[in-house]
């Protein structure tokens, strides 16, 4: 488990977009009353009173194979009690936003909250990492990206390596026009040294990516030819394609719509914003739900 984020004051808020966010599992499942679901409970409840002592805490209740594995983190700088708070927000929404799963994530704004059948600490998948953003437009893209790429390079160093560290690195500093720039990254101590500093390589590289596409200037709307248009369109029809039948995790997008696809600057298509993506068995064709998704 990891968080990394930067922001620049007055130009770009923190990189978490429009909280909680969460990633289900939908492929394992328990009944109502059943003793997964009083283990849960169990230790859903338990959660936020720990959080008013430890910042990260990871904690196992019941026996295989009903046995839940929780672990919590709270970003280091908050306070006890906001980290207390955080954590009854999110042991709630993950049952909400995630009902009936054996394993889910949750993303606050300040904290995170995942659950198991399965025993996952100090093992490091990187497999469902979604990144989350908020674009803006700023007039200096490439200056940004190069402080982006400098500053995050030197934190992941100091996070994974550095022992005072603790998996934890911050730094802000002058950027340009008056404007600060804040960056952050955090391990859970469960992982090892090595492991941290994947994680971040990965996390940074999907990071600086990112930035590369939410940087594009509008006014290169002139240069969409309707050959541009055509392979735009292919290029998502391709994306899709790769979601339903090629990735690891056959993911169901269910909110494609033209604010949900990201240009770069060769005009390369990116499916972004996963908040509603379900994710379906390797053997699944097709599932019920109980509500409707996407935008109206």
């Amino acid at each position: 488990m990891l968080l990394l984020y930067f922001s620049i004051a007055s130009i770009l808020d923190l990189a978490y977009a429009d909280p909680p966010n969460r990633l289900c599992s939908n492929n394992s499942n328990y009944t109502d009353n059943s003793p997964f679901q009083n283990n849960l409970e169990t230790v859903m409840s338990s959660l936020s009173s720990n959080a008013s002592v430890s910042k990260i805490f990871n904690t196992s209740t019941g026996i295989d194979p009903d046995r839940v594995y929780a672990q919590y983190m709270c970003l280091n700088y908050v306070t006890s009690e906001r980290c207390s708070a955080c954590i009854a927000v999110a042991s709630q929404d993950i049952r909400h936003l995630c009902p009936g799963d054996k394993e889910a994530v949750v993303w606050e704004e300040l904290c995170q909250l995942r659950y198991s059948n399965q025993s996952f600490l100090g093992s490091l998948d990187v497999s469902g990492n979604i990144p989350q953003y908020n674009a803006k437009n700023i007039t200096n893209p490439e200056d940004l990206s190069l402080v982006v790429n400098k500053t995050l390079s030197g934190l992941i160093k100091k996070a994974a390596f550095d022992p005072s560290a603790n998996m934890y690195a911050t730094e802000d500093g002058p950027f340009t026009n008056g404007d600060s720039f804040f960056s952050l990254v955090q391990c859970s101590t469960d992982l090892s040294p090595n492991d941290c500093y994947k994680c971040l390589e990965v996390a940074i590289k999907k990071c600086y990516d990112l930035l590369q596409i939410v940087s594009w200037n509008p006014r290169k709307r002139a240069q969409l030819s309707w050959r541009s248009r055509i392979s735009i369109i292919d290029g998502i029809a391709k994306g899709t394609l790769y979601l339903h039948e090629d990735s690891r995790l056959r993911i169901i997008h269910r909110d494609l719509k033209a604010s949900n696809i990201l240009l770069d600057n060769n005009m390369n298509p990116k499916i972004s914003d996963f908040g509603m993506a379900r994710i379906m068995e390797a053997n699944e064709c097709e599932a019920n739900t109980a509500r409707i998704m996407g935008t109206l």
